[in-house]
């Protein structure tokens, strides 16, 4: 097996010459800081001196959100809009203070799903729909459980999948949102005396890639919730530790996996016959056979993003299996290599602007523009698309949105009050607004909405 380490293509050194590199003092190759936070008054973390946890995003009404667990609770953030990232509230957690090491988080149709793994801990979930004013918790219990290491929402099916904590791994209906509802306890089943603790998995449409630690890693069927069935495991392979976390790619045919130990690469697993798994490669950070540690992992099309807790964020670009090189790097740690865990926890890369979402234990929240590491660039929105001409106008102005046919877009002209002077609908890629000569001449407001979402421009009438 050959192990890729530091392999740069002549296209990524060379842009990132031309797209500049983030100022601060952190090491870093084709990736660009947009926003970072911390709150140095927090409690820390007693064994690993650290604050911050798990990372997570989600969309709920057109917005993008991420969010941050810390030694007090879910953090959550506006990163809608790349130049105005900014804190939302934070959603106190029922356990807090020094001996909280983790938390966990995944969304399921506008609510935000919590559980941690320490003493005090329950499951609960948040409202988010209510964002950006509120995000009441509308379940807080530990009646189904208190402690799950890790939670999966497998969306096509509405379960969530709870790792580790109180049991080893347990199944949920959350076809109710607010009122989940336990479908199976998996420590009943025969086979489960071969996988026992299920650190993490990855669901996709019932189909569940169970991290059992050091046992490997098993593959399993739920679609009969009453019969379930084995589909594959890999119990050997090379540098087999801590079987941690995985990621499957999009084409459902190679499978990334990380065992957290110290020194230890990235697995990468065709999974195409899941009767017979094979390894395909490993791939490293190349920075210290001693100390790296990946620690989660996820695909975003043919680039696998790792966040190892000493090395930073990496990015490799797998799009040739045979050729797989390092695109993009940042060290989110400043701290010395130990045999410790400090550093980058996790990596959040599935928003649909590209921004990237990174936590760091000692360091916080990070939000990240890797275009220049991807050549994936932020697709422009409906407001950035959006004209309005002529502007300043007299009578009347146009509206030119080029998707209007295939949305439901209103129109809103407002006052500078706020008082509503005008509204209809904009069925056309060009829509001509006549106002009359009744609007005294001054500055307006047009509102424009389209699925709960809504966007403002400025005008001016002469």
């Amino acid at each position: 097996m050959k192990k890729h380490t530091l392999l740069f293509s002549i296209f990524y050194l060379l842009s990132s010459i031309f797209y500049p590199l983030t100022s601060t003092a952190q090491d870093s190759l084709n990736i660009h800081l947009l926003y970072h936070w911390q709150d140095t008054t927090l409690t820390d973390f007693t064994s690993h001196q650290s604050i911050y946890n798990e990372i997570f995003g989600f969309v709920q009404d057109g917005k993008e959100y991420g969010v941050i667990g810390s030694t007090v609770g879910a953090h959550i953030f506006d990163v809608t809009d790349a130049q105005n990232i900014f804190p939302v509230i934070t959603i106190p957690a029922a356990s807090q203070g020094a001996s909280v090491v983790n938390r966990d988080y995944d969304f399921f149709n506008g609510h935000l799903y919590i559980v941690g793994d320490q003493s005090g801990a329950r499951f609960q979930i948040a409202d988010v729909s209510f964002l950006p004013d509120s995000a009441p918790i509308v379940y807080d219990s530990n009646s189904l459980f208190s402690r799950a290491h890790t939670i999966t929402v497998d969306a096509p099916t509405a379960r969530l999948y709870a790792n580790g904590g109180d049991g080893e791994m347990s199944i949920y209906d959350i076809s109710n949102p607010s009122q989940p509802s336990l479908l199976l306890n998996c420590t009943t089943l025969p086979v489960w005396s071969s996988i026992q603790y299920v650190h993490d998995c990855f669901a996709k449409n019932d189909t569940v890639y169970c991290h059992a630690a050091q046992r490997g890693l098993f593959v399993m069927d739920f679609t009969d919730i009453q019969n379930p069935a084995l589909l594959g495991s890999v119990t050997q392979y090379p540098q087999q530790g801590y079987n941690h976390s995985g990621w499957l790619h999009n084409d459902g045919a190679m499978y990334a996996q990380a065992d957290e130990n110290h020194g230890f690469d990235v697995k990468l697993f065709d999974v195409s016959n899941l009767s017979d798994i094979t390894l395909i490669d490993t791939i490293g950070s190349g920075i210290s056979e001693a100390y790296s540690i990946p620690h989660n992992v996820v695909w975003r099309d043919d680039f696998l993003y790792v966040s190892y807790y000493h090395d930073g964020l990496y990015i490799f670009n797998c799009s040739d299996p045979e050729n797989i090189f390092i695109s993009g790097f940042y060290d989110t740690c400043v701290l010395p290599d130990t045999n410790n865990y400090r550093g980058n926890w996790g990596v959040y890369p599935l928003l649909p602007s590209g921004k990237i979402l990174a936590s760091d234990m000692q360091n916080g929240f990070y939000v990240f523009d890797v275009s220049a590491a991807t050549g994936i660039h932020e697709s422009p929105s409906a407001d950035d698309l959006t004209v309005v001409f002529p502007n300043p106008f007299r009578d009347g102005f146009n509206i030119s949105i080029p998707d209007a046919t295939k949305n439901n877009y209103t129109y809103e002209l407002l006052d500078i009050n706020a008082k509503l002077l005008q509204q209809g609908t904009i069925s056309r890629t060009i829509s001509s607004i006549n106002t009359g000569k009744d609007i005294p001449s001054g500055n307006y407001f047009l509102r424009i909405n389209a699925n709960r979402k809504s966007f403002t421009k400025k005008l001016v009438k002469q």
